[in-house]
């Protein structure tokens, strides 16, 4: 089951693993939309969750 958290605008959280490697995930909104910021080191790859299981897929 998943963890879930609920977040103020400008609010976020940290996700640390056994490494010391973090991401760091906020919430902001920009003209009216809610929207996303991730920070991570650049060797994490990220991927929205709708297109994850496609990226092993051939173009069309």
């Amino acid at each position: 089951m998943p963890l879930v958290l609920g977040r103020q605008l400008g609010e976020g959280i940290i996700i640390e693993d056994s490494l010391g490697n973090k991401i760091e995930v906020g919430l902001i909104k920009t003209d009216g939309v809610l929207r996303l910021t991730v920070d991570a080191p650049k060797d994490f790859k990220i991927f929205r969750s709708e297109i994850y299981g496609q990226k092993d897929r051939p173009a069309k």
